[in-house]
């Protein structure tokens, strides 16, 4: 990401996003090249062996082989409406309906359902988890997510911040300094595999201003309070506690428990996983703090619950926050689930509730400004929840640096081929490629990323003009590309949690 001045101004403006170049054997997107590569030498061979034999059979069969390949990537190489390819649409089809007709896409957990202990466990990659509570070296409670299945352990955070209103240039300036150079940190850590950044947007409860205000209230029994300031306060309290919006911000960073034999590093318990992020774990709270320019805490394994207990639950969200200001919920993890969930084509259902995640698949294509998300952020009354989730993959500076020189010799590749007229997009990517290596130079990183937004309803009528406003509010500043996680809503939903579920170990 690249900033400059605009002409006459002084906000900066963001972008070179690139998109890596697909491009594999004989200009083929790479999932197709090792089709190309196995016919051309089955033709290669038919010549050989069968020629032997005899030689017009040969021809035919060279000939019919041929044919099969390139009939095989024509039919492959088409792409849908929204990026993929449409064998991979088929694929997706095809799994979800299998899964249906086994009656995978219903969940019913409980006493009386087939789980061991009989519980209501978040379902999908959520189900092998265990969350537990440690300590920090400053006396913190924080709660690791730890997934014995593919060794991650994630670690949340809460932040708290003021946004970009009444803050001058400068400071806006450092604080996309501050964000960057935490980026950059979690790359040299080596073995953090995923940061996520939730913004998550609810109504609020109506319970938590006037419950808090009632505990400050017990707090100071036997002192004088002026009966003009309790009512002023009183008089806030019922002008400002109505459908406010709640907004909170939320970070996870997954940290790799695996082997990694080139290193001569062996596989790390959950004990020793978390020993390991002790000795790292102030030092993003810091970097957090200064980038946010606000306050920053580590959860528990109480707010991990109980957050993502309402994310399933939104029904039950005023009753978590009356008993957060109560002494607590006590929900255990193994509660966090639905009560019970379907998955359709088009949407999620959980616990009466209806969920919709969209998922990038083009990026924002020109520039933009520190505040152009703004509104694909902002809450909706419509809307019971919603959550705007960005994926980061931390590459280390060596592997981030290769990445980036491949694009550049792709995009090169591109533009370079004589039996073709580069296009405008193509010429782009290639000074795009070119300032991204030259950036590399000065001490940039290149960090992947993936963006998804999850609506959450009552009603699943109300998905056709909500999803349209999602993707006007993506296309208006940022111009990124929406489209519907169809038949992997559930999956998509667990994904925009943030909750350790790191989508390069479900590749096929």
């Amino acid at each position: 990401m690249s900033q400059q001045k605009t002409h006459g101004l002084d906000k900066p403006t963001y972008g070179n996003i690139i998109v890596p170049s697909n491009t594999g054997f004989w200009g083929f997107p790479k999932d197709l090249s090792n089709i190309a590569i196995v016919f051309v030498i089955m033709a290669f061979l038919s010549q050989v062996v069968v020629g032997m034999i005899n030689q017009n059979l040969a021809i035919a069969t060279t000939a019919l082989i041929v044919i099969s390949g390139v009939a095989t990537i024509v039919y492959r190489i088409r792409r849908g409406k929204f990026g993929r390819y449409k064998y991979q649409e088929q694929r997706l089809k095809k799994a979800f309906l299998k899964a249906k007709k086994a009656g995978k896409t219903k969940y019913r957990p409980g006493p009386a359902s087939e789980i061991p202990d009989g519980s209501y466990r978040a379902p999908g990659p959520l189900m092998a988890t265990e969350l537990k509570d440690w300590i920090s070296s400053r006396g913190d409670k924080w709660a690791m997510l730890w997934n014995g299945v593919r060794r991650t352990g994630t670690v949340w955070f809460s932040v708290s911040t003021s946004g970009l209103q009444l803050r001058d240039q400068d400071d806006i300036n450092n604080m996309v300094d501050a964000w960057a150079a935490f980026h950059r940190q979690t790359g040299v850590q080596g073995t953090i595999l995923q940061v996520a950044v939730s913004t998550v947007s609810t109504t609020d409860s109506g319970y938590r201003l006037p419950l808090a205000v009632d505990n400050i209230r017990k707090h100071a029994r036997g002192k004088k309070v002026a009966a003009a300031a309790n009512a002023t306060l009183d008089e806030v309290v019922a002008i400002e506690n109505t459908a406010l919006p709640r907004i909170e911000h939320l970070v996870t960073l997954t940290f790799s428990a695996r082997a990694e034999p080139a290193f001569g590093i062996s596989a790390r318990s959950d004990q020793e996983l978390a020993e390991e992020i002790l000795t790292v774990i102030d030092g993003f709270k810091e970097s957090l703090a200064a980038s946010a320019r606000g306050s920053v805490s580590l959860m528990s394994y109480q707010d991990v619950t109980d957050y993502v207990y309402s994310t399933f639950n939104p029904g039950q969200a005023k009753s978590v926050d009356i008993a957060r200001q109560n002494g607590g919920t006590g929900l255990r993890w193994e509660e966090a689930g639905p009560t019970y969930h379907n998955v359709e084509k088009n949407f999620y259902e959980h616990s009466g509730y209806y969920s919709k995640t969209l998922q990038m698949w083009k990026p924002p294509a020109s520039v933009f400004y520190e505040d152009s998300m703004m509104e694909l952020l902002a809450p909706d009354q419509r809307i019971a929840h919603k959550r705007v989730t960005i994926l980061y993959r931390p590459l280390p500076p060596d592997i981030s640096s290769q990445k980036a020189l491949e694009v550049v010799n792709n995009a090169k590749w591109k533009v370079g081929q004589k039996k073709r007229k580069a296009t405008s997009e193509d010429k782009n990517a290639a000074a795009k490629a070119e300032k991204t290596e030259t950036e590399m130079g000065l001490g940039a990183t290149l960090v992947p990323f993936s963006l998804l937004v999850t609506i959450t309803v009552d009603d699943p009528a109300k998905f056709p003009q909500l999803t349209a406003d999602t993707n006007r509010r993506g296309g208006s500043q940022i111009n990124v590309r929406l489209r519907e996680a169809e038949y992997s809503q559930d999956f998509s939903f667990a994904l925009s949690l943030g909750a350790g579920a790191v989508p390069n170990d479900f590749k096929e």
